[in-house]
């Protein structure tokens, strides 16, 4: 069907298989790919019935409701939005959603009737929202290194930085531009994965290799090529190679987000292991060097899980370029305030700083908060510690700061002076806080990174 002609249908008219094939057709003319089948199965359910929620679609299609709906959200996010604009169904600073999809449809099947009030949904994130969820900051030297890296064969890159520093964000920016170059990507985000996945290797790696088959709409086979008197990372490998890379033509790059929940887990050496293995398969001498050189792997994960690991034990270490997302300079901090429209003069960005420092999350949620008029900078100036937006991120730094005495005790040693405060004997302990994003190191000193930790931990750590 040729897409100009789209004006001729109507919504009423089609039957909901009907639209779903059009639409992944038109995705597939302007980025490429089509709907995996799990999308096209959640499309469907979706549009059957929009009060359905992803819950009671999990149920249903008997898969974790986590991974259902990072699923439904990928896929209005990264497949219906972007063609949608590319088409002009929708303008630049739109975005479709489970809740507003089917209006959208209707405009982009029959552009020119107006959009009927029983098929239009409510949107919690309108385009007039400047929810900082619809923003982002530039990171130039880390975008260029990601890309430079991204485009040779074979590449690794690691993404990490504290919890909150805008991890999935930077990544999910640069996924745009590496899909204009040709490339397939796929996101494996390993909160979907159970305890129980999370314990045993031999699990864990026949659900990788069912969960990437599934993310590219092919079937699992893994009965027709798992050998069980091999190991599982045997198993991963010649899986891809006797299978996956025979179903696929363009570069693919794997997208792992999240992996700090293995580091903690009793398979994170073999997790480490395997990686390794896939990732030297591109470098070795083999009949499938091809194939592996047209891999590429992005593997994000959160510094905070340093705290409960040996000092000794860096994950991943050695493996592929490491790209550490660092806070916001005073620059981009004003082209955020920018982005919010807030008039703003250098001077309140300074103030902001004073109270935040550059943390992401902290600039984003202060600066959210003033432009939708809950709050504003003088009240978060005078009442940082007993702010109640800061509270549950502040909550959950704390208790995890709780579980090691030995990082109170230092913590205490940097709260209680207000000038940098050396530590050499502490060398571990300030290695896990900075891992955090608690504290910043001078050379070999440290010192809070933000007087919001300041106000808040000298109120909350014990007294003795």
């Amino acid at each position: 069907m040729v897409f100009y002609e789209r004006d001729y249908f109507l919504v009423n008219s089609m039957t909901p298989v009907e639209i779903t094939n059009i639409l992944d057709n038109e995705i597939y003319q302007r980025l490429s790919t089509h709907f995996t089948d799990l999308e096209r199965e959640i499309f469907l359910k979706l549009y059957q019935d929009p009060s359905l929620n992803y819950g009671e679609i999990a149920g249903q299609l008997r898969f974790a409701e986590k991974f259902i709906q990072d699923t439904g959200s990928r896929m209005f996010r990264d497949k219906i939005t972007p063609t949608f604009r590319k088409n002009k169904t929708i303008s630049l600073g739109e975005k479709v959603t489970r809740y507003n999809f089917r209006g959208k449809i209707q405009n982009f099947l029959h552009p020119s009737n107006q959009s009927d009030s029983g098929l239009e949904y409510f949107d919690p994130d309108p385009p007039s929202d400047r929810s900082s969820s619809r923003l982002y900051v530039q990171r130039d030297s880390e975008e260029q290194e990601f890309y430079n890296t991204i485009t040779t064969s074979g590449a690794l890159v690691r993404i990490k930085a504290p919890e909150k520093f805008g991890k999935t964000r930077f990544i999910n920016t640069l996924l745009d531009q590496i899909r204009e170059k040709g490339y397939q990507y796929i996101v494996l985000d390993f909160q979907s994965f159970d305890a129980a996945t999370l314990s045993d290797i031999t699990l864990f790696s026949t659900r990788f290799c069912s969960t990437i088959s599934l993310e590219l709409g092919l079937a699992n086979e893994l009965d027709k090529y798992w050998e069980k008197s091999v190991s599982p990372i045997y198993n991963v490998k010649t899986y891809f190679q006797n299978y996956i890379f025979k179903k696929i033509t363009a570069t693919l790059v794997l997208v792992l987000s999240h992996v700090d929940e293995v580091f903690e887990k009793s398979i994170s050496n073999d997790f480490c292991s395997l990686i390794r293995v896939l990732n030297d398969s591109s470098r070795t001498i083999n009949p499938h060097r091809k194939s592996w050189e047209n891999l590429r792997w992005v593997i994000s994960h959160s510094t905070d899980v340093y705290a409960e690991l040996d000092i000794n034990y860096s994950p991943l270490n050695g493996i592929g370029t490491t790209i550490s997302l660092d806070e916001f300079s005073e620059k981009q901090i004003k082209m955020l305030v920018d982005q919010y429209q807030l008039n703003w003069d250098i001077a309140k960005v300074h103030k902001l700083m004073e109270l935040v420092g550059g943390h992401p999350y902290l600039v984003s949620l202060a600066l959210e908060n003033i432009a939708k008029k809950v709050d504003n900078l003088d009240n978060l100036l005078t009442e940082a510690s007993n702010n109640n937006i800061y509270n549950e991120y502040l909550g959950k730094l704390f208790g995890r700061i709780l579980k090691h005495e030995n990082l109170v005790t230092t913590l205490k040693k940097i709260v209680t002076d207000d000038k940098p405060v050396q530590l050499q004997d502490f060398h571990q302990d300030v290695f896990k806080l900075e891992a955090m994003g608690l504290i910043v190191k001078q050379g070999d000193y440290s010192i809070l990174r933000c007087k919001l930790f300041k106000h808040y931990f000298r109120k909350k750590l014990p007294k003795n």
